[in-house]
């Protein structure tokens, strides 16, 4: 066909063209269009190759654009709550596009249309571009992980506008490669055609009017052409520019998990229903055309609670009252109720102002409803905990400013929760040290500048609004957001005002003598440590002073034990006027006192302790009309540089008293080193030095005895170890003659140490002859504050293999209660190991009760003074079935000691006694002896 457009080019050109003339231009004319269409046949294809080969790189561009935009839609879903936080399916998309990225560079990928990629010509400003695009790719994808990072809460924070701005770069980039691209691919098609004109031109410049004529008329077509492509290459353009922008809306749509409805508010008329509309409903597409009136419809599946609401809200929608409509209600799907969000705006309205025809989106909410409702609840019983639990919480602000205090902060600073809000935290909490009353740091500065918890440095006093005074303990915890800042301090403090009045009591108790008032020994031996540390360091003189009173057990015996206990009294008032404020006078037990003068040598207290003498020995004690004579011996002992330590100095006034009363009483004796002033009767007490020889000399032995279950036969036996001691002369000594002597002069302790090194290395030889067996061994009050001793024991335990579970500890009631901290904190300890411990003499206290549910103890051993007469003396009766009961409530197996006949044994197990003690059951015998005894008890 270009031959007979270019005859009628011809024919319109030059009409008076020969024929011959014509023949020939005819035959250069085509063999110049033989040629051209040879050379234009060579250079289109030239040019439509360069079309395919930038396809791909096109189609490349589409692809990175499309895969960086779903990543980029899908996080924004993330950040508005519409969908699940997946870094995963983000990291997915960017590494999809840069994929295609890279292959612009290197070559080898496929786009999703199946084309080869190749590389861009090296050197290219179109590879240049590419590299630009990779690097706007990469900053793209590490702030859109960092944005995930930063709002991966759904609704915590808004938008950020500068990962949108690289975004719109990024897109902007990509428009431009793709431009140049496509530019490239023309400009070159364009370039061999014109090589192709060019070259028709040269063939044709000495060729005949016809061949100028159709050059003219075929570049007049190429220019056609060319503003046809230009045309086509503008329609593509945007065409495309529309693709994309439908595809962006697509997956936003997608990404916001909504579904797009079109609907006519006359007729009611669904006229277009998305996919996601249809699966947020349930419906397939009959179901869908079913639809006749979609209002109507969808109050239809609404809730029952929320169709009227529904109803209004599309009322006021088609008549103008709101220009949108947005609805959250409840649709049943799937057999059960879902939460779906409508939102809708007018697309056309009438003249007066109603909505014709609107479009919308509905969105998912079921999950972000269940998460609120969750959290709601879950805030209710946070409400509900911090409203009922006994301890005060105070809740503020990072200024200090009141938010929140529940009823018992409320009851504790007197406040109102109402009118303390926004209050400051030192206003309502204030707080001052107990000891000092000095105002202590407020908890949130002392929280803010530790940024950690912190707990109460001192005993805090709490001044309620009110007046009262509460005692408190707090812990003050800082509230983290996310980001690392602190939002604000929680404080939680409790009422431990009897607790502490307790904690002081008990103190006072274990420091004092409940008689008399004044100190005890344990607390009159720290003070005395103190003075002695005083004069190591100061040079400082001091005096001690020990009394021993006189004619004491003649009105014990004589007029009672309520007379002796009134004697005592009195004799304490009137020594402790005889002192200065600052000395301490001291109970050491019985009618034994000590006197520690502080700063005063040694001639000012024998004055001071000869008035001592004075005074008593001219006192009368009065009591039921009867009078008696009291006096008094004084040991006295300088306290100086010399003194090794308070075992030393107590042991010397010790010797120096009864020197005092071996000269005749009511007298003041002077210690001397030379001992040249003390009596020769006192040797008996010197005696207790060589308790240390006979430790040294192992001059001790074991003997055990056995306690038996009363009614469990099937009960472990129980063998409690003794100790004797082996004198020079061969005797075996009792208990009695060197305890007391060792536990006075601080031997006690090693003594302790023996036993049980000794007795854990036997264990397994006694329990070879004798069966599965507990072992009870003693332990003295001195012993109870041997820091070094729960130490010791485990060590002992593990070096002779001894299951701790066999091994029982016994103490004495008033040796626990002497040392009741020290005691508790060795029981639990070793009970935790195992170990098993007893309470000895149970009963003999005075407040054996209220200590018992403060010392955790397996066993309670009944003392033998309540056992012995048990059968005869309902009281003691009476008394060893309370003891049982109390154990009984309180899960403790109790032992009843000097079980001596048949017939205490069996009112003991009518009572429910679990073991006894005594010679009914066996008598003590040596250890390495001891065998299983047959015991037969009366059912």
């Amino acid at each position: 066909m270009p031959g007979s457009r270019l005859q009628h080019a011809a024919s319109s050109t030059t009409p008076a063209i020969s024929t011959s003339r014509l023949r020939n231009l005819l035959l250069g004319a085509f063999i110049a269009t033989a040629t051209l269409l040879g050379s234009l046949g060579i250079f289109y294809y030239q040019a439509e190759r360069q079309i395919t080969y930038h396809a791909p790189h096109q189609h490349a561009i589409l692809d990175i654009v499309q895969y960086t935009t779903l990543a980029n839609l899908w996080l924004e879903g993330i950040i508005k709550g519409d969908k699940h936080a997946d870094i995963n399916t983000i990291r997915e998309l960017f590494d999809e596009a840069e994929e295609y990225a890279t292959a612009l560079l290197k070559g080898g990928e496929q786009s999703d249309e199946g084309e080869q990629i190749l590389a861009l010509e090296p050197a290219s400003p179109l590879r240049q571009q590419a590299g630009e695009l990779i690097k706007l790719l990469g900053s793209l994808r590490h702030q859109s992980e960092q944005r995930f990072a930063a709002y991966v809460l759904p609704d915590s924070h808004p938008l950020d506008h500068d990962t949108d701005n690289l975004f719109s770069s990024f897109i902007a980039s990509a428009e431009k490669l793709k431009d140049a691209v496509e530019e490239k691919a023309l400009l070159a098609r364009l370039r061999f055609k014109h090589i192709a004109w060019n070259i028709m031109g040269g063939l044709f410049t000495c060729a005949l009017l016809v061949s100028f004529l159709i050059v003219r008329f075929e570049r007049q077509r190429g220019q056609d052409l060319l503003a046809l492509q230009r045309a086509a290459r503008e329609s593509d353009v945007q065409s495309e520019a529309l693709r994309d922008r439908t595809q962006r809306l697509n997956l936003a749509l997608e990404a916001a998990q909504g579904g797009v409805y079109e609907y006519s508010v006359p007729t009611g008329q669904l006229d277009y229903a998305g996919e996601g509309f249809a699966k947020h409903l349930s419906l397939d597409d009959t179901q869908l055309t079913d639809i006749q009136h979609y209002t109507r419809w969808l109050e239809e599946r609404a809730h029952p609670d929320d169709r009227a609401s529904l109803h209004q809200a599309f009322e006021k929608f088609h008549l103008g009252v709101e220009g949108k409509f947005n609805f959250l209600c409840r649709i049943y799907r799937q057999g059960q109720w879902a939460y779906l969000q409508f939102r809708a705006r007018a697309l056309e309205k009438n003249t007066r102002g109603h909505v014709l025809r609107a479009n919308g989106v509905v969105t998912d909410r079921t999950e972000r409803m269940r998460f609120e409702n969750a959290l709601s609840e879950e805030k209710e019983r946070l409400q509900v905990t911090l409203h009922s639990i006994g301890d005060g919480v105070i809740s503020t602000d990072p200024k200090g400013c009141i938010e929140y205090l529940n009823p018992a902060a409320e009851r504790l600073t007197g406040w109102e929760a109402s009118k303390a809000a926004g209050e400051s935290l030192s206003t309502v909490f204030n707080i001052v040290d107990e000891d000092s009353g000095k105002p202590i740091q407020s908890p949130l500065e002392h929280c803010l500048e530790q940024k950690n918890v912190v707990q109460l440095p001192a005993p805090t006093l709490l001044l309620a609004d009110g007046g009262e005074e509460y005692a408190i303990q707090y812990t003050a915890a800082p509230i983290h957001a996310p980001d690392g800042a602190i939002h604000g301090v929680v404080l939680v403090f409790k009422d431990v005002t009897e607790a502490r009045r307790m904690e002081q009591e008990l103190s006072y108790q274990a420091t004092h003598d409940p008689l008399t008032g004044l100190v005890n020994r344990k607390e009159f031996g720290h003070r005395l440590h103190t003075a002695l540390n005083i004069t190591r360091e100061s040079g400082a003189v001091h005096t001690l002073l020990f009394l021993d009173l006189d004619q004491f057990k003649l009105v014990n015996d004589t007029a009672g034990h309520l007379a002796g206990d009134a004697l005592l009294q009195e004799i304490s008032k009137l020594l402790q006027s005889k002192i200065r404020t600052h000395d301490t006078l001291a109970r050491l037990g019985g009618d034994e006192f000590g006197v520690l003068l502080e700063g005063c040598p040694r001639e000012k207290g024998q004055g001071i302790a000869q008035s001592m003498v004075t005074t008593l020995r001219s006192h009368r004690f009065e009591w039921e009309g009867k009078s008696f004579g009291i006096g008094v011996s004084i040991g006295l002992v300088p306290v100086n540089g010399d003194t090794l330590d308070t075992v030393e100095l107590m042991s010397q006034a010790d010797v120096a008293c009864y020197a005092a009363k071996d000269a005749g009483r009511n007298r003041v004796q002077v210690y001397e080193s030379d001992g040249s002033e003390l009596s020769p009767g006192h040797n008996e007490i010197l005696r207790a030095t060589e308790l240390s020889h006979h430790l040294e000399n192992e001059r001790f032995c074991l003997y055990a005895q056995a306690i038996a279950p009363l009614n469990d036969v099937q009960a472990p036996l129980h063998l409690e170890i003794l100790v004797r001691l082996l004198s020079d002369e061969g005797d075996i000594l009792s208990p009695a003659s060197f305890i007391p002597a060792a536990e006075r002069f601080g031997i006690m302790a090693a003594i302790d140490r023996w036993i049980i090194k000794t007795t854990l290395a036997q264990f397994h030889a006694v329990t070879t002859s004798v069966g599965e067996v507990i072992i009870a061994i003693n332990l003295s009050g001195n012993s109870l504050t041997d820091d070094d001793l729960l130490d010791f024991v485990l060590k002992q335990l593990a070096i002779n293999k001894v299951p701790p579970e066999q091994i029982c500890f016994e103490i004495t009631e008033t040796a626990a209660i002497a040392n009741l901290n020290q005691a508790s904190h060795f029981i639990r300890q070793l009970r935790r190991h195992g170990c098993r411990f007893a309470l000895d003499d149970f009963g003999s206290g005075l407040s054996s009760f209220s200590y018992l549910k403060n010392l955790p103890i397996d066993y309670l051993k009944i003392d033998g003074s309540f056992v012995r007469d048990l059968v005869d003396d309902p009281i003691d009766h009476a008394m060893v079935a309370a003891i049982n009961q109390v154990g009984k409530i309180m899960g403790i197996k109790t032992i009843a000691e000097w079980v001596e006949n048949p017939e205490t044994m069996r009112a003991l197990q009518e009572l429910g006694v679990d073991y006894a003690q005594g010679y009914a059951i066996g008598k003590p015998v040596p250890l390495e002896e001891i065998r299983r005894p047959a015991i037969q008890l009366a059912s």
